[in-house]
């Protein structure tokens, strides 16, 4: 299920993510776009829900290595953490859209969102299956 979920997160990467109230309105919208800039964010101090919402991403990979480690409780904070930062990005109602510190207003989510947010979603149920017992192969004696 790791493998799933990591596939949908790189498809979500060549859809787009959201639009703005603007002439083009999905300029700044695919999904791996938000992946490069959101950093830029963080590091200009624009601590809002996008800001927040982008934490998700090493979130993610932080539960894809504990869970393929078999690590099932740090697998499970990762998990869960990412997507509640993920769901975080609902509430964001502009985003910063230059490098002026400008704001536009968000007019919905696309496609790529969604699927990010499902990639998160089966990271959550792959995490808690993570086999619990590590059974040693089966050695009966020789008859």
């Amino acid at each position: 299920m790791t493998l799933l979920s990591l596939a949908l997160y790189v498809v979500s990467l060549f859809n787009d993510a959201f639009y703005i109230d603007a002439p083009n309105p999905s300029a700044l919208a695919p999904g791996w776009i938000t992946l490069v800039a959101g950093p830029f964010a963080l590091f200009a101090g624009s601590w809002s829900q996008h800001a927040l919402a982008w934490l998700a991403n090493p979130l993610m990979l932080g539960a894809w290595t504990t869970t393929a480690g078999g690590h099932r409780i740090q697998a499970r904070i990762f998990a869960v953490l990412a997507l509640l930062f993920m769901s975080s990005f609902l509430l964001q109602q502009s985003i910063i859209t230059s490098t002026n510190g400008d704001f536009s207003k968000i007019t919905g989510r696309g496609i790529g969102f969604w699927i990010w947010m499902l990639s998160g979603i089966v990271q959550v149920v792959a995490s808690f299956l993570i086999n619990v017992e590590r059974k040693a192969p089966d050695t009966q004696p020789l008859a």
